[in-house]
């Protein structure tokens, strides 16, 4: 509760970019420290908790909107079938 929400969002900013660039030299094959991926990547999952909570969103809610974009991400891959409504 020190920051307001527009430096609470500055901050996750930062930390999506600087995950975006240890993604960035990982896929460049240039990255020689694994734990710089791993901790970028652990800075990231804290500041969506953190987004979560401060946006009002609940573990639940934000669970359900991860399973239904794997749900349409499987069924464009064609690994899993589409279920049709018979309404």
């Amino acid at each position: 509760n020190c920051c307001s929400k527009e430096v609470k969002c500055m901050v996750i900013m930062e930390e999506l970019a600087e995950l975006q660039q240890v993604v960035s030299k990982f896929a460049r094959g240039e990255l020689k420290d694994m734990d710089m991926l791993l901790e970028e990547m652990a800075d990231v999952m804290i500041s969506i908790d953190m987004l979560e909570r401060f946006s009002g969103f609940d573990d639940n809610t934000l669970s359900h909107a991860i399973a239904v974009k794997l749900y349409r991400e499987g069924i464009r891959r064609g690994v899993i079938k589409e279920e049709k409504n018979n309404d």
